[in-house]
């Protein structure tokens, strides 16, 4: 994998430089970095992100708080976010499937370490350093073909309630 996101915050603070972290009423903390090709990884890319989230706090209407998104909104990139029930939404646009839901039971306000593998034929999925799901996909990365901004934390209706340390 030759494109890495190591970590959001040192991307933050190395990469792209120039975003502001907001704290929206009502909503956690967001943080929005602009278009750049650096976050086009059209050979795949590993995150790697520091949270807590209050499960309780997530609206049940959209069910979802955004952990961090590529794209104007979940359709537009490669997201991922956390459901009320602690599960994790992993979207990435172009393959097939292109949703999973990642049957893990996050806790709530507990903090977790989430790597994310995605490759042009699957997706690994680590939490805390254990491996504890993957799944194979079929298609192509198409965010890469995309400008658009990443956004970590809050976005649109999908407000993130916990801690990005």
């Amino acid at each position: 994998m030759k494109n890495c996101v190591v970590a959001f915050m040192v991307l933050y603070s190395a990469t792209l430089g120039a975003a502001e972290w907001t704290f929206p009423a009502g909503k956690g903390p967001a943080s929005v970095f602009p278009p750049d090709p650096a976050l086009a990884f059209p050979d795949g890319f590993k995150a790697t992100v520091r949270f807590s989230c209050d499960l309780g706090k997530i609206d049940r209407r959209t069910r979802f708080g955004n952990l961090f998104c590529r794209g104007a909104d979940f359709h537009g990139g490669y997201c991922v976010m956390v459901r009320y029930d602690g599960f994790l939404l992993i979207d990435i646009l172009g393959v097939d499937p292109q949703y999973y839901m990642h049957p893990t039971k996050l806790e709530s306000n507990r903090e977790y370490l989430l790597e994310l593998y995605v490759t042009k034929a699957s997706v690994r999925v680590f939490i805390d350093g254990e491996e504890t799901g993957s799944f194979c996909h079929e298609g192509t990365l198409d965010y890469a073909k995309k400008s658009a901004p990443l956004t970590i934390g809050s976005m649109g209706g999908y407000a993130f309630f916990g801690s990005l340390p």
